[in-house]
C-alpha cells in the first residue's frame, strides 16, 4: 500500500468518487468533509493486498480506478477462493464488519488500482449520527449486492464458453467504458477471467476465440470490446456449426 501525499486534488478526486454512489451523494458538506478528513487515497499495484489483514480495524473501500479480486476463506487455512471481480464505483467493506469469526474476506488488486480507504467505524458513526443516511446507503448496498449475486450466478451456470460470455457481458455493463461508436470496452485480462471463473487460461482463450468468431466481441490490446451484448447471453456456435450454416 502506497498512500499518496495528501493534496487538495486528492480531496477533489475522493469527493467526486464518493458522490457517485447514491449512498453518499446527498450527504451535507459537513458530514462529507469529516468523511474526507479521515479518508486516504491510495494507489495499489497489481497483486497488493488492499483490505487490512486481521486483527486490524475494518475499512470501507471505494474503488476509483482499476479492479479488485474478492476472495474468501477460513482463518485456520491458507486456502482462499476467488469469488468476484469488483470495479470502479463499488463500495466494499461493510460485510467485513459483520463477518463471522473465523471467516476471512479479502481484496487484492487485480490491476493497478486507485482506492479510497476510510475507517469503518468513522462511516458507522456518521451514519448513526443521522439515521436517515442509512436508507440511501442500504439501498446502494442492496443494489450492489444484487449485481454481485447475478455475476456470481453467471460465473457458475453453463459450460465454460457460456460462463465467459455472460461474465464478460455483466462486467462490461457494470465497469465498461464506451468509445465514440458506443461500444463497451472492458479492461480485463484473460488471467483475470480464468481466476474468477476457476478455469484454465487456455479455456478462456478458446472461449474468447469462439465469441470473436461469432462477432460478439473484438479483442483489443489490454481490453475487450463488446460488439453484441445479446449474443453473449447465448451459447456460441462451434466452428463446425458455423461452417455448416454457411456451406450449402
Amino acid at each position: 500500500m502506497a498512500p499518496s501525499p495528501r493534496r487538495s486534488s486528492d480531496e477533489k478526486v475522493m469527493e467526486h468518487a464518493l458522490r457517485q454512489p447514491t449512498g453518499f451523494a446527498e450527504w451535507p458538506a459537513l458530514a462529507m468533509n469529516r468523511l474526507l478528513a479521515s479518508s486516504e487515497l491510495v494507489r495499489h499495484t497489481r497483486g497488493d493486498r488492499v483490505s487490512p489483514p486481521p486483527p486490524a480495524p475494518s475499512e470501507i473501500l471505494v474503488i476509483v480506478e482499476g479492479y479488485l479480486l474478492h476472495s474468501e476463506g477460513q482463518s485456520d487455512t491458507d486456502q482462499r477462493l476467488s469469488l468476484l471481480l469488483r470495479g470502479p464505483g463499488d463500495v466494499l467493506g461493510f460485510t467485513h464488519m459483520l463477518c463471522p469469526k473465523g471467516r476471512v474476506l479479502e481484496y487484492y488488486a487485480k490491476s493497478d488500482a486507485l482506492v479510497i480507504h476510510t475507517p469503518g467505524q468513522t462511516v458507522l458513526d456518521l451514519l448513526d449520527e443521522e439515521p436517515t443516511r442509512w436508507k440511501d446507503v442500504s439501498h446502494m448496498l442492496m443494489r450492489q449486492e444484487r449485481a454481485a449475486i447475478d455475476m456470481a450466478y453467471g460465473q457458475m451456470v453453463g459450460n465454460f464458453e457460456q460462463r465467459v460470455g455472460v461474465t464478460l457481458n455483466q462486467l462490461a455493463a457494470h465497469y465498461g467504458a464506451r468509445d465514440e461508436e458506443g461500444r463497451l470496452h472492458l479492461r480485463v485480462t484473460q488471467q483475470d477471467l480464468a481466476d474468477i471463473l476457476r478455469i484454465s487460461r487456455q479455456s478462456v482463450n478458446g472461449a474468447l476465440k469462439s465469441w470473436t468468431a461469432a462477432g460478439a466481441i473484438e479483442l483489443k490490446y489490454g481490453a475487450i470490446a463488446v460488439l453484441d451484448p445479446q449474443a453473449l447471453s447465448r451459447p456460441p456456435e462451434s466452428a463446425e456449426a458455423q461452417e455448416r450454416t454457411i456451406t450449402p
